[in-house]
């Protein structure tokens, strides 16, 4: 185990002069009442029903939570916060009018131009036999016998940028390549130039996403929290707008939009256009991490402290404040804040 609350706890037990073990809780939550059950699950369960002497992690200190268990003096101030994928920002590059079209495209297109072009080479080379007995004083023929098998070729490719063709084919077969061809042409360059303008269109809805109430007033991106934690539950139960009104959008989409734990939640962040709600201090430490592909967005809102958790009137409580107080007057708190 690392982090902020890892380091923190170290400290402390030099302090206080003790040992320790950790363990991971098997379901792997912070913890929260269930109604159905009438029992507390997570590491809040872990140490109501004797399991564990404290909980630690960044714990938020809410009214439900104290009400049956004692939590330390805050060793750090967090609120929530949302975060989606960042925005990737478009680079110029000289290459760029290759991007409306998927490079299997483009060598099809090619492919069909060197195709086009033999056929109509072979078209040429057949007809040219059979005109051989005109009479060779025609000036139109004369300039007729120059177009070979090459010209052709030349000439699929030349229509491909809409240029006149130098000549037209004298087969009924090399014509009807040519039309269909043509018409092939103009479907390319007309889906092109649509997909042109899309693309050097900046078209970025994130931008316009500074805060809860942005999140509210649009329906494209997706939001939600992850279950189970303290942040799910305030907007189960909060009277305050806008959080009210996005939490009941989030009851109403519950199974595509609430995650089981934060890493399911950044998974969705990086895979969708989906917001995901949490605490400051997970969503600020995974957006500086690499690979640097997630944001936090907007005022942090419902700020509280983090404390440690232990038993109703725990003899250790007094304990563990005395150390924190020492930890904030000797600047552990700003060192672990620059190092993580």
């Amino acid at each position: 185990f690392t982090g902020f609350c890892m380091d923190l706890f170290s400290w402390i037990s030099t302090e206080l002069g003790f040992k320790y073990e950790y363990y991971e809780v098997e379901d792997g939550q912070f913890g929260i009442y269930d109604w159905k059950t009438g029992k507390w699950d997570g590491m809040i369960g872990d140490v109501l029903y004797g399991k564990a002497d404290i909980a630690l992690a960044s714990f938020f200190i809410t009214s439900a939570r104290q009400a049956v268990g004692d939590f330390t003096l805050p060793y750090y101030n967090s609120g929530r916060l949302f975060a989606m994928k960042r925005t990737a920002s478009r680079t110029s590059s000289v290459w760029g009018f290759i991007g409306p079209f998927q490079k299997e495209l483009w060598a099809t297109i090619l492919l069909t131009a060197l195709a086009v072009g033999l056929f109509q080479g072979v078209a040429n080379l057949a007809t040219k036999d059979i005109d051989d007995e005109r009479d060779a004083s025609d000036d139109k023929y004369e300039a007729y016998k120059e177009r070979g098998f090459w010209e052709a070729v030349w000439q699929s490719f030349v229509a491909l940028v809409q240029l006149g063709p130098e000549f037209l084919p004298r087969s009924l077969s090399g014509r009807v390549s040519a039309f269909f061809w043509g018409v092939g042409i103009l479907v390319a360059i007309s889906t092109y130039t649509a997909n042109l303008a899309a693309f050097l269109t900046v078209r970025n809805v994130d931008k316009s996403i500074t805060s809860a109430e942005d999140l509210l007033r649009q329906t494209e991106i997706s939001y939600g929290a992850i279950r189970n934690y303290a942040t799910w539950a305030s907007f189960k139960t909060t009277t305050t707008e806008p959080y009210k009104s996005l939490g009941v959008v989030m009851q109403a989409n519950e199974e595509s939009v609430i995650v089981d734990d934060l890493q399911e939640g950044l998974d969705k962040m990086r895979r969708e256009k989906y917001a995901l709600f949490s605490d400051t201090t997970e969503l600020d430490y995974h957006a500086s991490r690499k690979p640097c592909d997630l944001q936090t967005i907007g005022r942090p809102f419902w700020q509280t402290g983090n404390g440690m958790f232990l038993p109703k009137n725990s003899q250790y409580t007094v304990e563990f404040n005395r150390a924190i107080v020492a930890a904030k007057e000797r600047g552990v708190f700003e060192e672990l804040d620059t190092k993580w």
